[in-house]
C-alpha cells in the first residue's frame, strides 16, 4: 500500500496532510499506540521541511510518501523539500530545547533513518494488532 502527496509549505497545509497521513496509517491497521510515534515523526519531518527547507514559502512544496510493506511489517516514509540545504546533525542532546532535537527524536522513534540535502528516509517496523 502506498500514499503520496505534495503539500504547500504552510503550517495549516502541513498539519492537514499530517492528519490525513495518520488517518491512512490507521486505515492500514496501524495501532493507536504506534500512531503516537508516527504523529511525532511526521510532525518533525513536515515542519522541518516547511520551515528550514522551503522557508514557509507557499509556492514551494513538501513531498510526502508513505509505503506499508505488510509482508515485512514495515512503514517506509520519504519527505523531501525544495531547498538545497544540507541537513545538519546537532551536537547537543538537550531534549528540553525547542531547536536541534529532531534527528535525536528520529533516532529514538524509528528503526533507521537517512538524511540527504532536503530529504529524509525513514524505516519503522510495525506490529500487527
Amino acid at each position: 500500500m502506498r500514499w503520496k502527496c505534495y503539500i504547500p509549505s504552510t503550517k495549516e497545509e502541513l498539519q492537514t496532510a499530517k492528519t490525513k497521513a495518520l488517518t491512512i496509517l490507521e486505515n492500514w491497521g496501524i495501532s493507536k499506540e504506534q500512531l503516537f510515534d508516527f504523529n511525532l515523526i511526521l510532525c518533525e519531518l513536515l515542519v522541518n521541511a516547511g520551515e528550514h527547507g522551503n522557508l514557509w514559502q507557499r509556492d514551494k512544496k513538501v513531498f510526502l510518501s508513505i509505503r506499508y510493506c505488510s509482508a515485512h511489517n514495515l512503514i517506509l516514509m520519504f519527505v523531501a523539500d525544495e531547498g538545497k540545504k544540507k541537513i545538519r546533525r546537532t551536537t547537543g542532546n538537550n531534549l528540553c530545547s525547542e531547536r536541534g532535537r529532531g534527528l535525536l527524536l528520529l533516532s529514538e522513534l524509528t528503526d533507521q533513518y537517512r538524511i540527504g540535502c532536503g530529504r529524509v528516509w525513514v524505516r519503522k517496523e510495525v506490529r500487527n494488532e
